[in-house]
């Protein structure tokens, strides 16, 4: 055996190149003339595969080392199944045979015995920033490491109630891997992990939280819930009095009815809307509704992709967000509804422009942009913190809910039930709430959301990030972007960076401000978004 030093390698294929999940760079090689080739790179499967794979016969002998993530592997001669989890060593000799049988989230660093050379691989690009770097999946991997030894409790209570519920919850919003952080208590701005450490609270409950946690005139409107009695079976006065102080914040509710979520309020709203169109017009066809792409709308009204297959089945038009011209050459003259957000919330915190024909309605005026439409559904924070959801618009479109009026006019009536509609929690709740949510207090939030975003967007330029880091929003909203092939594993080493600073975010690099929240809180954020782009620069 010989001793060889290679001085100044030459560098393998600038590029990176992948098939379906799977990507590989390749970072240094030996010349192409040597007797004693070698080449280094890396190898990322992204998600799991359960899929048998074909039979694969190794050109070269090779030395895989796992950094993270798992694989099964059958040798095909003895018949042996291997498996090879984060640590482990996998020699691959030339000329042996074998197959992928279930692979997760798996990063290796790899050596085989091949030089420099042109690759049979499918090429992706040439550009030298589109160079995969495993040095970020190896910090990735240390964060997991990390994270998975500090939340011993909640890993434990995730894999316990997946024995009950698909996935250990019944909120794919909140399921990452390896595991979900498991929440003990909230108190002001603040959450408690099962494992006892403290997180600013910077979720929020997707602004349904937007009161912090167990403030004391929500807690006293519970109290009062329970003197006047839980499931009374009827009508109370609070229900009016929720619905006269819904319709002073939001004006384009003539009339408005309550129900239990943001998903519910949008499917009543679209049965509204092509029963209005199709008694108003008398066309009988099919009628679309025209949504947008990246919007989210609820549990059964999400298009974040081409195929949703809980969506409920409407013939929807998918228009382009932000983007007139591209919206109008879709229209028709069968369109019953358009339904937008102010906001892509779910879609990354992207604010329509003001010839989008949208309403604002996180604040205190009749819509940011003076926009009143026809129909308006609420969901989330206006419950007070308990379930709630509510739609409504112009008298004319909502009195066929009035059974009396429908009667003596002689025309079909609708009806609306939900046993828990104006349940008295949510209808105390709400009042009190309403109370809280002064136009100071949204000014507030919107100052530091704006302080938050702005911060974040400057630590990015001052740091060579411009292009790779973005924070985008509006008000108390923000959202942050990762851009480039790195994308995906920057994303998520941010979101379990910031988790081992002790701030709780959303996974997607979601942020929600509530009426909590302090400029001091938006430190501790941006200090720790430094480190970050620091620690992590490519």
């Amino acid at each position: 055996m010989s001793l060889r030093v290679i001085h100044d390698a030459p560098l393998g294929h600038k590029f990176a190149f992948n098939h379906k999940n799977d990507y590989w760079t390749h970072l240094v090689a030996s010349d192409p003339e040597s007797k004693t080739p070698i080449r280094i790179g890396s190898w990322k499967h992204v998600g799991e595969s359960t899929e048998e794979s074909e039979e694969i016969v190794a050109e070269y002998d090779e030395a895989k080392y796992v950094v993270s993530g798992e694989i099964t592997l059958l040798d095909v001669a003895s018949k042996t199944e291997h498996t090879a989890t984060e640590g482990s060593l996998i020699w691959i000799e030339k000329g042996s045979k074998g197959k992928i049988l279930r692979i997760k989230d798996l990063v290796t660093v790899e050596a085989k015995s091949q030089p420099n050379g042109p690759s049979t691989d499918a090429v992706l690009s040439e550009r030298k920033g589109d160079v995969l770097n495993p040095n970020l999946d190896v910090k990735l991997a240390h964060l997991l490491k990390t994270y998975a030894v500090e939340n011993s409790k909640s890993e434990a209570a995730y894999k316990l109630a997946t024995q009950t519920l698909p996935g250990g919850n019944t909120r794919s919003v909140l399921a990452y891997s390896p595991f979900p952080l498991v929440l003990k208590s909230g108190q002001q701005c603040y959450v408690t992990s099962l494992d006892g450490k403290e997180y600013v609270d910077f979720v929020s409950e997707y602004s349904a939280g937007i009161y912090g946690h167990s403030h004391p005139t929500l807690q006293a409107a519970v109290q009062e819930a329970l003197k006047i009695g839980i499931n009374l079976g009827g009508l109370t006065e609070h229900e009016a009095t929720f619905g006269r102080l819904i319709q002073r914040r939001f004006p384009s509710l003539e009339r408005v009815r309550f129900c239990n979520s943001g998903t519910e309020a949008n499917q009543m709203a679209i049965a509204v809307a092509k029963f209005h169109t199709q008694r108003k017009s008398g066309k009988e066809y099919l009628l679309t509704v025209v949504v947008f792409k990246n919007g989210y709308h609820g549990g059964t009204l999400s298009f974040h992709h081409e195929y949703e297959p809980m969506n409920i089945p409407h013939n929807f038009i998918v228009a382009p967000y932000n983007d007139i011209e591209g919206t109008r050459s879709l229209l028709t003259d069968r369109i019953a509804a358009i339904l937008v957000e102010p906001v892509l919330g779910a879609g990354g915190c992207i604010p329509g422009k003001r010839d989008h024909d949208i309403e604002i309605t996180l604040s205190w005026n009749p819509g940011y942009f003076n926009i009143i439409p026809d129909m308006t559904t609420l969901g989330k924070y206006l419950g007070g913190g308990f379930t709630f959801g509510a739609f409504g618009g112009k008298q004319e479109i909502m009195e066929r809910f009035n059974l009396n009026a429908s009667t003596e006019a002689g025309v079909q009536s609708l009806t609306h039930s939900g046993t828990f509609n104006n349940n008295i929690f949510t209808m105390t709740a709400g009042i009190a709430a309403s109370k809280l949510l002064t136009e100071d207090i949204f000014a507030q939030m919107n100052g530091i959301g704006d302080l938050l975003r702005n911060g974040i967007n400057r630590i990015a330029n001052e740091n060579g990030w411009g292009s790779k880091l973005e924070a985008t929003g509006f008000g108390s909203l923000v959202g942050v972007h990762f851009r480039g092939p790195e994308s995906e594993v920057l994303l998520n080493s941010f979101f379990f960076y910031l988790l081992g600073h002790g701030l709780y975010i959303g996974k997607r690099g979601f942020f929600s401000i509530n009426m909590i929240h302090e400029e001091k809180h938006v430190g501790l954020a941006l200090q720790a978004i430094e480190g970050f782009v620091k620690e992590f620069a490519l």
